[in-house]
C-alpha cells in the first residue's frame, strides 16, 4: 500500500505550506503497516512532482511514530522537490530513538542555508540507524545529519546523491556517535561547499567509494574537533576514513585533513584518488596533531599538498604519527615546505613512509638532532635492525636452575626504542619432559619488563611476542632474556632466538 501527499491534501505549488500534510501521510503510513518483531514493516511515502514548502519538522518526539520504517519516494531530483524553510534552527527530521531502516529515492531537499536535515539520536531499541539516500540532491543545508548518542546510527548510504551550495557555517555531517560504523557514499557527489563537510568528536567510519569532493573557500573536508572523545578513536573504527578512487579539488583555501586534539588515534586510507593538489594555492592541505597514521597508495596529483603538524612534547614518543605514501608520492620538496612545531624528543616527530616511490624508506624529516645526532638540516632515518646474542649463531645453551635463569644479553642502542620483536625459531630439549618455559625480556636494571610471557614447545616450536610501547632506553643499557621452568627434567636448556627493534 502507498500514501499519496498529493491525495491527502498537498499542493505541491511552490507557495502553499504542505508541512500538515506530510505530517499526516507519515503517521497514516505508520498506522496502516504491519507489526513485526516490535517494528512497522515498510510503508512508501509517494511525493509526485513538484515544489513542496515545509516550514517546521515533519517528524519529532511528538510524532508517535516508534519502530517505524519507511520509503520516501519522488519523482526524480528534477522533478519532486521539498523546500524546508524553517522560522527557528530545527531538523525537518528530529530522528530521537524513533525510526529507522528507512530510505529516501529521488527528492530534490533545499534549504536557505539555515536548514538542519536529520537529527539521529541512536540507541534505545535500536531505531535511528539504516538510512538509505538513492539519487536525492541536498541544496543549502547547514546540517545533513547530526549523529547524536552512544550506539545505533550506522548504515547510513548516499548512493549517485547530489550534495552542493552550503555556506561557511555549515557542519554538514556532526558526527558524534562512535558506533556510527559503515558509512557508505557511493557515486555521490560533494561540490562547492563551505564549512565543514565531515566534523568528528567521536570516532565512527565513512567509506567514500568514487564521486568528487570540492570544497571551496576555508572549507574543511575531514575535521576532527577540539572537543574530540580520545577514547572513541582507533579499534573497530579504524580506518576512520576510507577513500576509493574518489576526485578532490582543494579549492580556494579549502583543506582535506584537520585535526584538532591530541592524542586521536585516526587513520586515513586513500586509494587511487586524484587528489586536488593542483587547485592548492598557499595552504596546508593537511594539519595534523601527534597521532594516527595517513596513508596515499596510487594516488594522482599530490603536488603542492604541504603537511603541517602540532606535536604533543609529553606523549607523541610513544605513538608518532605516520604518513605513507605507497607507489606514488609528491615531490620530495613538499617535506621542506611542510612545518612542525619544536620536538624536545626526536622520537615525537611524525615519521613518512615511501614505499616503491623511486625510494624506499622510513624517514624523520622534522628531527633535527635535538637529542642523539649532530644539529643539521638532515633527516633522520628510522632504523629497523636485529641483534643476535652472538656473531656466529642464534643459539644460546645454558645450564638451567629451577629459578630464574639468563639465557642472554645484548647490548641496546643509545636511542629512543619504537617497537620490539622477540622470535624464537626452536628450544633445544636436553631432558625427557616436552619443555614448558616462563620467558621474561628486561632491561639491565629489571625495572622495564618488555615482554614476560610463556614458551611451550608442546604448542609451538616458533614464537614471536611483541612489544609496542616505546621507551627511552638509558645510556649503555642492555635487554636481558631469563627463562624459568616449569615443566622440564633436563640440565641444561637451548633457545635459538633473536630481537628486530624499531628506532
Amino acid at each position: 500500500m502507498t500514501i499519496n501527499v498529493r491525495e491527502i491534501g498537498a499542493s505541491a505549488n511552490g507557495k502553499s505550506d504542505d508541512t500538515d500534510f506530510f505530517i499526516k501521510a507519515i503517521e497514516s503510513a505508520y498506522k496502516k503497516s504491519k507489526v513485526k518483531s516490535g517494528w512497522r514493516e515498510p510503508m512508501k511515502i509517494f511525493i509526485p512532482s513538484g515544489h513542496y514548502i515545509i516550514s517546521k519538522p515533519i517528524l519529532d518526539k511528538a510524532s508517535n511514530v516508534y519502530g517505524g520504517k519507511f520509503v520516501f519516494e519522488g519523482e526524480g531530483w528534477q522533478n519532486t522537490i521539498i523546500e524546508y524553510n524553517p522560522n527557528v534552527d530545527s531538523y525537518l527530521f528530529d530522528n530521537q530513538q524513533m525510526i529507522g531502516f528507512t530510505t529516501f529515492i529521488g527528492i530534490d531537499f533545499r534549504s536557505n542555508n539555515k536548514g538542519l536535515f536529520m537529527h539521529g539520536v541512536g540507541g534505545g531499541t535500536g531505531n535511528a540507524q539504516s538510512f538509505i539516500f538513492e539519487k536525492c540532491k541536498f541544496s543549502k543545508w547547514e546540517t545533513i545529519i547530526s549523529s547524536q548518542g552512544n550506539s545505533m546510527m550506522s548504515e547510513v548510504t548516499f548512493r549517485d546523491c547530489k550534495i552542493n551550495g552550503s555556506d561557511e557555517r555549515s557542519v554538514l555531517f556532526q558526527l558524534n556517535n562512535q558506533q556510527a560504523v559503515n558509512w557508505r557514499f557511493i557515486s555521490t557527489d560533494i561540490e562547492s561547499v563551505g564549512g565543514i563537510i565531515f566534523d568528528f568528536t567521536k570516532g565512527c567510519s565513512i567509506n567514500f567509494y568514487q564521486g568528487s569532493i570540492i570544497p571551496i573557500g576555508k572549507s574543511i573536508v575531514f575535521n576532527v574537533n577540539e572537543k574530540a572523545d580520545v577514547n572513541s578513536f582507533g579499534g573497530g573504527n579504524n580506518p576512520l576514513v576510507n577513500c576509493i578512487g574518489v576526485r578532490f579539488e582543494l579549492k580556494d583555501k579549502s583543506k582535506l585533513i584537520s585535526i584538532n586534539k591530541f592524542n586521536v588515534n585516526s587513520n586515513f586510507d586513500f586509494y587511487s584518488c586524484g587528489m586536488g593538489g593542483e587547485n592548492i594555492t598557499d595552504q596546508f592541505a593537511v594539519e595534523t596533531m601527534d597521532s594516527g597514521v595517513i596513508t596515499f597508495i596510487n594516488c594522482e596529483n599530490l603536488k603542492k599538498f604541504k603537511f603541517k603538524h602540532n606535536i604533543s612534547n609529553s606523549t607523541s614518543w610513544t605513538k608518532p604519527l605516520r604518513v605513507i605514501f605507497i607507489n606514488k608520492c609528491p615531490p620530495l620538496d613538499f617535506m621542506s615546505n611542510s612545518v612542525c612545531n619544536k620536538v624536545v624528543n626526536d622520537a615525537g616527530t611524525p615519521i613518512y613512509s615511501f614505499i616503491n616511490c623511486g625510494i624506499n624508506t622510513d624517514i624523520r624529516p622534522f628531527a633535527k638532532g635535538s637529542y642523539f645526532t649532530p644539529i643539521n638540516s638532515t633527516p633522520i632515518k628510522v632504523s629497523k635492525n636485529v641483534f643476535s646474542p652472538s656473531p656466529m649463531s642464534n643459539r644460546t645453551d645454558i645450564t638451567i636452575k629451577k629459578s630464574w635463569n639468563e639465557m642472554w644479553r645484548i647490548k641496546l642502542p643509545d636511542v629512543n626504542i619504537l617497537s620490539m620483536k622477540l622470535y624464537i625459531t626452536d628450544g633445544i630439549n636436553y631432558g625427557s619432559k616436552t619443555s614448558d618455559f616462563e620467558i621474561k625480556l628486561t632491561n639491565k636494571a629489571g625495572t622495564v619488563i618488555f615482554i614476560q610471557d610463556n614458551y611451550s614447545q608442546s604448542k609451538a616450536r616458533q614464537r614471536v611476542y611483541e612489544w609496542k610501547i616505546p621507551v627511552y632506553s638509558a645510556s649503555s643499557d642492555e635487554m636481558i632474556l631469563h627463562v624459568k621452568p616449569i615443566n622440564y627434567d633436563g640440565a641444561k636448556f637451548g633457545i635459538t632466538s633473536f630481537v628486530v627493534l624499531e628506532y
